[in-house]
């Protein structure tokens, strides 16, 4: 090291010369003790590998101007001693920005497994329900006949399904077409008119059909911010209730020109309307919200007066109710089940399922486009029953006898 009492100015400049090769580090000047560079900073000789350098002081003592991995093990900031011609080799920032991107990713990659698998599962996966013990098979579905031509005795285009301890029959008796772009929500009928309710933001409607035809006789699009969902016909004043999904909102409609009436705010468990019908037994609408739970409501306020669990035949609960219809030959209450190609007829007394109707193979999901989702949408018809039923943007409604 230079000795302090070594006047620097008087000594003799040795000549400087370049480094010899690019990527060599260069030699600290012999006259001053320091880098030709500027000692606050690195010398990038830009093969991927960062230097710093010592500089000398007039004591005699090496200071670093930057913070710096020591090479002493102990990531204390302090290097060991050395000599004016020895440099730092820092670790490259290449290799350390390398392996923070691949950590990172990996990153990544684990969040969105969790999201996927265990914060957002599947429907089907979280369900609980007894087995199904689906026996027999499609006697003919190839014949789809007219209600008319169907009989009590006509055992053509017939599906048995065991469910539980009872043999049910769904016959397909007929089909027309469905507008494929609604996501139906809600269907009803009354007076030979079918009503249909549909979802979607900025696309949900209200609409007349001719119930012989399918023919769309008129509708309504309700506002963008409303996610239209399952819809009800009252008989003592000729008028449609619509529930909307989350904004807790009741729409009271004139049943023949669609003019909204009314609008009143709803509560449920989970805040959300998924499925209405009229059960005339007790004069109240029944209301699903995609739980387990079927509300009864009073007609005028649209206020719960009571609800009732329900559960398979073992106990276990059946959630992701969603659109229903009280079926009045048998005093049930029909209802869909989310994402599930089946109808579970409820005893809305005491909550149980009695009957299951597995209806998967009228559009097996299979044959289906990804545009279309699941079987959606129950109504009665003039024929004691005789239901139409359809799907989320089907491009069909079919009439089934549930037997």
């Amino acid at each position: 090291p230079l000795s302090s009492d070594v006047d620097l100015d008087m000594m003799e400049a040795t000549p400087w010369t370049e480094p010899t090769s690019k990527g060599s580090i260069p030699p600290l000047n012999p006259t001053t003790g320091m880098s030709p560079f500027n000692v606050e900073s690195s010398y990038d000789d830009d093969d991927d590998e960062e230097y710093e350098y010592l500089h000398c002081t007039t004591s005699g003592e090496h200071e670093d101007r930057r913070s710096f991995d020591d090479d002493d093990g102990d990531d204390d900031g302090v290097g060991t001693p050395m000599g004016l011609n020895r440099a730092i080799i820092r670790t490259p920032k290449f290799y350390t920005r390398r392996r923070y991107y691949i950590l990172g990713f990996i990153a990544l990659v684990i969040g969105a497994a969790f999201v996927a698998y265990v914060v957002v599962p599947t429907p089907k996966d979280t369900l609980s329900e007894l087995p199904d013990n689906e026996g027999g098979e499609i006697v003919n579905n190839s014949g789809v006949k007219k209600i008319d031509e169907v009989s009590e005795e006509d055992d053509n285009n017939k599906v048995k399904v065991a469910s539980e301890s009872h043999l049910n029959d769904v016959v397909v008796m007929n089909a027309y077409s469905h507008d494929s772009t609604s996501f139906t929500q809600g269907l009803t009928y009354a007076n030979g008119v079918l009503y249909e309710s549909t979802g979607l933001y900025k696309e949900s409607k209200v609409r007349r059909h001719d119930m012989s035809t399918g023919e769309i006789l008129n509708g309504i699009n309700i506002p963008k911010e409303y996610f239209g969902e399952g819809l009800a016909y009252y008989p003592k004043n000729n008028t449609l209730i619509q529930l909307t999904w989350k904004k807790r909102s009741v729409f009271i409609y004139d049943a023949d020109s669609l003019q909204q009436l009314n609008k009143i705010q709803f509560q449920t468990g989970r805040n959300e309307g998924w499925g209405i019908t009229y059960y005339p037994i007790m004069d109240v609408f029944i209301v699903s919200d995609g739980s387990n739970n079927l509300y009864f409501w009073d007609v005028v306020l649209m206020q719960e007066i009571s609800r009732v669990s329900v559960t398979w035949q073992d106990g276990s609960p059946r959630d992701y109710l969603n659109e229903l219809e009280y079926d009045p030959v048998t005093g049930l209450i029909l209802s869909n089940v989310w994402y599930e190609d089946y109808i579970v007829a409820i005893d809305p007394t005491s909550g149980v399922i009695k009957t299951k109707f597995d209806l998967a193979f009228i559009w097996p999901k299979k044959d289906r486009p990804k545009t279309a989702d699941c079987l959606n949408g129950i109504s009665v018809t003039d024929k004691p029953g005789v239901f139409l039923i359809t799907g989320k943007k089907w491009p069909k409604m079919y009439f089934v006898k549930l037997g």
